[in-house]
C-alpha cells in the first residue's frame, strides 16, 4: 500500500501531502503491527521529478561496474529536492507569526531544521480516502474533507496532536508506472488539460510574468484566491480557452538591483 499521492495544492488528494518514508502501522481491527515502506521506486524510467523547469529530471550515471577495473558500483546521481518520496514542512503553507496573515502561526517557523527524523517513523493511522480517487475532472483534485476524518475516528478514536495521519488513496498504486504510461501520474495534469481548455499547443503573443503562474494553479486546484495573501498575477486560464488577451491595461517590474526612481 502506497500513499503518496500528487496534486496542485495543500489538503488535496495530490502532491504535496507529507510523504512519510516509513511508518509502523497501527494495530487495528486485531492485525499485528508492521512495518511499511511507503517511499516510491526513484529510477530515470519512473514519474519521479516535478515534470515543468526548473526542477532536473532525475539522472543516474553508471561510472563503474564491479570488474578488472573496480571493486566497487560507482554510479552519479543528478538528483532534486522534488524528487520522489519527499518531505515537505508547514512554512510550506504556512506563514511566519511576524506576517499576520490569516494562515500565520508557530508552525511558519518550523523548518526543515526544526523537524526532528524520529517524527516520521511511529504507529500510523490510516484514513481511506479512496473513494476520491478519479472522482474529479481533468486537471482537478477533490478535496479530502473533514467527514473523513470524523468517519475514522468514530471507528476508532479520536486523533491527538502528534499522531501520524496517512490519507490511502491508492493513487500512487495506479499511476506510478514507467513511462510512456507514467504521463498519467502528474505530467498529463498539468499539460493544460483542463475541461476548459481548448486551444493547447497555440503561440499567443501576450506578454506575462511569473506572477502569472499562481493564479491559473488555484484555478485548476478550484481554490478561490485570497486577496491578502495573492496580490500579484491574473489568470492565464482565459489564454488557453477563449482569447488571445489579458484583462489588464499595463505591466510593471522592477528590475533586480536597478535604483528605485
Amino acid at each position: 500500500m502506497q500513499t503518496s499521492v500528487p496534486g496542485l495544492s495543500r489538503l488535496r488528494l495530490s502532491s504535496w501531502m507529507i510523504a512519510f518514508a516509513l511508518c509502523f502501522s497501527t494495530a487495528v481491527g486485531g492485525d499485528e503491527p508492521r512495518f511499511i515502506d511507503h517511499s516510491l521506486l526513484v529510477a530515470p524510467e519512473y514519474p519521479v521529478t516535478w515534470p515543468s523547469a526548473p526542477f532536473p529530471d532525475f539522472q543516474i550515471t553508471h561510472q563503474r561496474t564491479i570488474g578488472p577495473d573496480s571493486a566497487n558500483n560507482i554510479d552519479s546521481l543528478l538528483i532534486d529536492g522534488n524528487t520522489g518520496t519527499q518531505l515537505d514542512v508547514p512554512p510550506h503553507s504556512v506563514t511566519r507569526p511576524d506576517l499576520k496573515r490569516p494562515k500565520s502561526g508557530p508552525l511558519g517557523l518550523a523548518y526543515i531544521d526544526k523537524i526532528e527524523a524520529w517524527q516520521f517513523v511511529g504507529e500510523a493511522y490510516v484514513i481511506d480516502v479512496r473513494d476520491l480517487l478519479d472522482q474529479a475532472p481533468k486537471g482537478s483534485s477533490p478535496l479530502v474533507r473533514r467527514e473523513h476524518v470524523e468517519h475514522f475516528e468514530m471507528r476508532h478514536r479520536k486523533l491527538q496532536f502528534g499522531d501520524v495521519v496517512l490519507f490511502r488513496s491508492d493513487y500512487s498504486d495506479r499511476y506510478y508506472r514507467p513511462f510512456p504510461a507514467g504521463s498519467r501520474y502528474i505530467a498529463d495534469i498539468l499539460d493544460r488539460k483542463w475541461t476548459a481548455v481548448s486551444r493547447a499547443r497555440r503561440v499567443i503573443g501576450e506578454p506575462v510574468i511569473s506572477d502569472d503562474l499562481y493564479p491559473p494553479c488555484l484555478s485548476a486546484a478550484g481554490i478561490e484566491r485570497n486577496p491578502n495573501q495573492h496580490m500579484n498575477g491574473v489568470n492565464l486560464k482565459p489564454l488557453l480557452s477563449e482569447t488571445d488577451e489579458l484583462p489588464r491595461a499595463s505591466l510593471f517590474w522592477v528590475l533586480a538591483f536597478a535604483p528605485l526612481q
